[in-house]
């Protein structure tokens, strides 16, 4: 697949160069008011992570005065919070993850010992909390799920935690909460709100050093369950009329399930190639080959089908183009996935999204934006990963700089 390294390399350097013109990028939008509200995550964080990854993408320390001057607006944006809960995308998950980036590729020391301590302190907090909902029946997906539970907090710790005895606690907590999720008859199969962001992060946790024998066969007896329930649902759809590219939906009445049900949209958050990456690392781990053959068969159904038939209409990250370019990126050394050239294409579709007439290039597309719904669809200037432009440019950084990928260990690939 050709890449014009050039083009993108210019259109990523105009972005650093529009964020550097303002003195706080984020109380600016198309009208001139502040953004600061929704995603927490999509604010400073956000920002923070793309200038670290600007860094290492130029080989230098060109963004590190740019990086430090949002820390300091980090902190004080902090310093005004009435409450911080545990959330990735609305909470203090998120903004530590990105101080662990800014430290790690943005190469900016930063003393996070206390502040690691106290995000321990309130997982662990977290833990008893809903090991009491577990024993009530009260459990929720906020409590769980990737965006704003325990999901995100066990990712966390298995990125850049050692104590071992909290990863154990959540991986066992983990666990227990999909017990109690697949006693329902209504599941979210989703990564983003449902079983399929547990799914990956406890493949996560199953490559972790500091799992014992027992840990670790209560996640390998997790990860069955889970890929049994999607199976169970691949081979229901195979007696319908679609064409079993896409096999999973976001919810679903397991115990009545419609062959016909189908939901087109190839996105990370709700979607089939998301969940599908979740089986592909499953079968690996498990060494199950017939999981192993369906997913392959899915992912190179999907190196065929039209770009209009992935029903991603915006550039960003979340529910659009740059997720599933990412998810596709990840892919590399997968001998029976050819994905090249539905590859090709979306990059040729995301830079197409791009307007070099508008500032910072890419807008998102969609009737949500920060919380808010709207009747019709419309753009709306955001620049976090999960839902904006710092999201397509880090995907764009990624075809051509196989270093830069790893940002998107952040959501769980």
């Amino acid at each position: 697949m050709e890449i014009n390294e050039k083009i993108i390399r210019r259109i990523v350097d105009n972005f650093y160069k529009d964020l550097n013109s303002y003195s706080n990028v984020m109380y600016i939008n198309d009208k001139g008011e502040e953004m600061l509200k929704g995603y927490y995550f999509d604010n400073y964080p956000s920002i923070l992570i793309f200038l670290s990854y600007y860094n290492l993408f130029t080989n230098s320390q060109i963004a590190t005065p740019l990086i430090k001057k949002y820390l300091n607006y980090l902190v004080s944006s902090l310093k005004k919070q009435k409450r911080m809960i545990l959330s990735f995308a609305y909470g203090l998950t998120g903004v530590l993850l990105a101080l662990k980036v800014v430290n790690e590729i943005g190469k900016v020391n930063i003393n996070l010992t206390e502040l690691q301590n106290n995000y321990e302190d309130l997982v662990r907090l977290r833990l008893e909390i809903i090991d009491r909902k577990i024993k009530k029946g009260t459990i929720k997906s906020l409590d769980y799920d990737f965006i704003n539970g325990l999901s995100a907090n066990l990712l966390t710790l298995l990125l850049f935690s050692n104590n071992k005895f909290l990863i154990r606690k959540c991986v066992r907590c983990l666990c227990d909460c999909l017990d109690s999720v697949l006693a329902k008859t209504i599941l979210n199969l989703g990564v983003a709100h449902g079983i399929g962001g547990i799914m990956l992060v406890l493949v996560q946790a199953s490559k972790n050093e500091y799992l014992d024998k027992c840990h670790r066969l209560k996640v390998e007896r997790s990860l069955k369950r889970i890929s049994e329930i999607y199976i169970k649902i691949y081979t229901a759809k195979k007696e319908g009329k679609q064409k079993l590219i896409n096999p999973w939906e976001d919810r679903i009445n397991i115990k009545n399930i419609n062959p016909n049900s189908l939901k087109r949209r190839q996105s990370w958050c709700y979607g089939t190639p998301g969940i599908a990456y979740g089986l592909l690392e499953v079968a690996k781990q498990l060494n199950d080959t017939y999981l192993l053959k369906i997913i392959s068969n899915i992912f190179n159904k999907i190196n065929t089908i039209d770009l209009m038939d992935t029903e991603l209409e915006t550039p960003t990250f979340c529910h659009g183009i740059s997720g599933l370019l990412s998810i596709l990126l990840n892919l590399k050394g997968n001998n029976t996935i050819n994905v090249n050239l539905i590859k090709r294409n979306l990059t040729i579709e995301l830079l197409n999204k791009y307007d070099s007439s508008r500032e910072f290039g890419f807008r998102d597309y969609d009737f949500v934006s920060r919380g808010k719904k709207y009747e019709n669809k419309k753009e709306f200037l955001d620049l976090g990963l999960l839902n904006g432009a710092t999201g397509c440019f880090l995907s764009l950084m990624s075809l051509i700089d196989e270093r830069i990928l790893s940002w998107t260990k952040i959501f769980l690939l």
